[in-house]
């Protein structure tokens, strides 16, 4: 693929044209570069902890189904679950850890987010 004039083409003729640039744009060209150098031996590793807060129940804890396992997310302050997964405020609503969990060292985060709006200095 290439970029010119501010719009990425395909270079076959007759592959569709993606118009940019826009943020899914450069998502896809940061996944395609390091998809290209990534290689893969055997099976993906499993997540030391994960927590799936699709289906949580509002109010309730989502337990650990990791390969460790064993830490307890609690919703705090009101957050209240769906099919999508958990929904924030945006004022007071957080997640706690519990069991007394350093961070630190070699460390990777994966989260989904959807945003009903964005405004200034917007985290996840």
């Amino acid at each position: 693929m290439s970029v010119a004039s501010g719009a990425i083409r395909a270079r076959k003729t007759g592959e569709p044209k993606l118009k940019g640039p826009g943020p899914g744009i450069w998502a896809f060209l940061i996944l395609f570069q390091f998809l290209g150098a990534l290689t893969v031996n055997g099976e993906a590793p499993m997540s030391s902890h994960q927590w799936d807060f699709r289906n949580c129940v509002t109010g309730q804890d989502v337990l650990d189904t990791g390969q460790d396992g064993g830490k307890t997310a609690s919703p705090v302050n009101g957050p209240t679950c769906s099919p999508d997964g958990i929904s924030l405020d945006g004022n007071n609503d957080y997640v706690n850890i519990a069991n007394s969990w350093e961070w630190g060292g070699t460390t990777s985060f994966e989260v989904y987010v959807k945003y009903d709006s964005f405004n200034d200095h917007s985290r996840v």
